[in-house]
């Protein structure tokens, strides 16, 4: 249960933050001197030098980076992660002493925050008071998602920190006014990390700083309650602009108004059907939701160069992305459906690392997608976020960026198994729907786009339901049209090995089409650059490909007719008069 409202213990802990550590070096636990240049060095050598990308569990990773670290240096760390903890009320107090205790387990420490009967200090106690009373902000899937950089955040922060002159450390948390500029400025633009900055800001200033960390909440609530933002404070951060009307709200309102408690007033997707109450304004339940996420960018004539397709068919998937948020490539192997949705998607994203791919099969289940309870090596159940709203959290932290999810090989899965009540929003964006498990009000983000593959060779998964088919557009890659018609032409071109390769893959469609249109081979299998290395055409290994690539597919698609393949489709039928065939060696 989301906890909210622990204004007095998180306020604390903020002070001792500023005056115990970062003024006085000092552990947050248990006083020792830990908040020093040499642990911080430490941290950064052993976890921000040495990032794990591996699959396994946060604290799995931890164990490993920080296995070669003194006890001291550990500590330091459990310290930060408890900065990363402690104003967060959307995430149960046992979770949070669970993964101080495995922090401090790693740095050998007597204190153990969930076993009472351990050596008891001051400030561990204070700590497990904290976090079992909840806290003040909502930092949604995106905060978990981007922990890691934010302990990176931390540890640069720290670093630079240890490097000023005391007198320059007090005037900076002296100066609520610039704090921001001055945390901005301590680290660097590719490691900071924005949320874990709004929390430091409330943290060290809470008088002058709201508790929220999401960029898209503090942007919903400036636009529900315009009126409360006082002269002088237009130009500031919405931080600090929703501060003033958190003030403001609760001067005329006599009571503790919370922005999480009452957050049906400023986010439409929380609010109840009926009336608003005498305390919620009208105008702020029916408050318009944000607008859509930024236009797609356009396609250049060198995109269309690079992935040899035509302009004018990137231009309709645009066109058709920017519309319906979500498209289907469909068509036979090796027409390049999935190479084509990832570099499409990285083109429009502006990046890859604004897009995601999963890849459907029959196994695959909501909980996998979405989110679901999965067991902890404690033996617990953990509710954990799938891929899709991860990205969704992403989408919503920052939405003046697009995203993109990539689902490979979409029919492969029980859609309906798969998607539940999401199917909805593929369809009714701007609408929320309550989750199955958090039991939470979920939109998807204008922002967030999907491309999906379906293979349409493969007749016992390519059906799809109506629901579907309503909410994808479906644009075909088909061998006989364009954009994979030309597409083994324009790369012959482009490899200079001249034309028979992409006359040989024409021949082959023609005789496949004749017995079935659906089994065509795309030409992927041929777009090889060991098979046009040096702009001759190696025999040998085009040979190969046919036996151990091409033909198998088509046995497969012809089951039960293999004789004919093997005799009108193979490559020496196909070849015949190549004596000395133009490009080849």
């Amino acid at each position: 249960m989301a906890l909210y409202g622990n204004y007095r213990l998180v306020d604390e802990f903020g002070r001792r933050l500023r005056d115990t550590a970062l003024l006085g070096g000092v552990s947050l636990l248990d006083g020792r001197p830990i908040w020093n240049a040499d642990n911080f060095a430490e941290l950064d050598r052993c976890y921000c030098q040495q990032p794990d990308d591996s699959a396994d569990t946060f604290d799995t990773k931890l164990r490993r980076q920080l296995a070669g670290a003194s006890p001291d240096a550990v500590q330091l760390f459990a310290e930060l992660y408890a900065v990363h903890f402690a104003a967060l009320g959307n995430v149960t107090s046992s979770k949070k002493l669970v993964m101080m205790d495995i922090l401090l387990d790693i740095a050998e420490s007597p204190i153990q925050l969930l076993e009472s009967t351990k050596p008891t200090y001051e400030g561990a106690a204070f700590l497990r008071e904290v976090f079992t009373h909840g806290g003040v902000l909502n930092g949604g899937p995106g905060y978990n998602i981007s922990r890691w950089r934010q302990m990176q955040h931390l540890v640069y922060l720290g670093r630079a920190w240890c490097a000023l002159p005391d007198g320059e450390k007090r005037r900076i948390l002296a100066d609520p006014e610039g704090l921001a500029d001055s945390l901005h400025g301590l680290v660097p633009d590719d490691v900071r990390e924005p949320q874990i900055e709004k929390v430091l800001l409330y943290l060290l200033a809470p008088d002058f700083y709201v508790p929220i960390c999401s960029s898209r909440h503090l942007a919903k609530i400036l636009s529900a309650f315009p009126d409360k933002v006082p002269p002088g404070l237009e130009g500031s951060s919405p931080q600090r602009q929703a501060s003033a009307i958190r003030d403001a709200l609760r001067r005329e309102r006599g009571e503790e108004w919370d922005f999480y408690d009452d957050r049906e007033e400023w986010d439409a997707s929380t609010a109840k059907a009926e009336p608003p109450s005498p305390r919620t304004p009208a105008q702020a339940v029916d408050a318009p939701e944000d607008a859509p996420g930024g236009a797609l960018p356009e396609f250049t004539a060198q995109d269309a160069s690079n992935l040899l397709v035509p302009e004018e068919w990137l231009g309709r998937v645009r066109g058709l992305l920017q519309r319906r948020r979500q498209v289907v490539f469909q068509g036979p192997p090796g027409t390049g459906k999935t190479y084509l949705a990832r570099k499409i998607a990285a083109r429009l994203a502006g990046t890859s690392k604004r897009v995601r791919l999963v890849q459907f099969h029959p196994a695959y289940t909501y909980e996998d997608f979405f989110e679901g309870f999965r067991p902890t090596p404690e033996g617990r159940l953990e509710l954990r976020p799938g891929p899709l709203r991860l990205l969704a959290e992403e989408a919503e932290e920052q939405p003046e960026l697009n995203f993109f999810l990539v689902i490979d090989e979409i029919n492969r899965g029980n859609l309906a198994k798969i998607f539940g009540e999401l199917y909805f929003l593929l369809e009714y964006r701007s609408e929320g729907v309550q989750l199955m498990y958090s039991q939470q009000r979920f939109t998807l983000p204008e922002n967030l786009f999907i491309i999906a593959t379906m293979n349409s060779a493969d007749r016992s998964i390519a059906l799809v339901d109506a629901a579907m088919r309503r909410r994808f557009a479906f644009l075909d890659l088909d061998p006989g049209c364009e954009p994979t018609a030309g597409l083994l032409g324009r790369y012959c071109r482009r490899a200079g090995v001249g034309g028979q390769l992409d006359a040989l893959w024409r021949e082959l469609n023609r005789r496949v089409r004749e017995r079935n249109p659906e089994s065509q081979v795309g030409p992927s299998y041929l777009m090889s650059e060991e098979l046009t290395a040096s702009g001759q055409l190696d025999m040998a290994l085009l040979a190969e490909i046919w036996e151990t690539e091409v033909l198998p597919q088509l046995r497969e698609s012809f089951y039960g007719d293999e004789e004919w393949v093997d005799r009108e489709l193979s490559l020496a039928a196909l070849t015949t008069g190549w004596a000395t065939p133009e490009g080849a060696n």
